[in-house]
């Protein structure tokens, strides 16, 4: 944790320490310091399909489903195709 926050000190652009940071915070479930990690992501990269789907199986575990479709989506649309089987479980079409 602490190497990411020392990358994104010194690059604050760097998407993937923004991500792997995410993915630290969402195993120890801290799902709002995940969302706001893959948010900051998604910010830089407004393509990350990988931090759209995480962010939204964090949202998923916040009970914020229409949130999680959304990001979904996204992710979908961005070429992260894993997110199909979340829309399939979670969310009405």
């Amino acid at each position: 944790m602490d190497d990411y926050e020392a990358v994104i000190n010194i690059d604050p652009q760097q998407k993937t320490a923004y991500y792997n940071r995410a993915l630290i915070k969402q195993n120890f479930n801290d799902y709002r310091g995940a969302i706001e990690d893959y948010s900051m992501a998604v910010s830089i990269d407004e393509q990350y399909g990988e931090a759209y789907y995480n962010r939204g199986v964090c949202k998923q575990q916040l009970n914020y489903a229409q949130d999680a479709c959304l990001d979904w989506q996204y992710a979908i649309k961005n070429g992260y195709d894993k997110a199909s089987e979340m829309m399939t479980t979670y969310c009405e079409e």
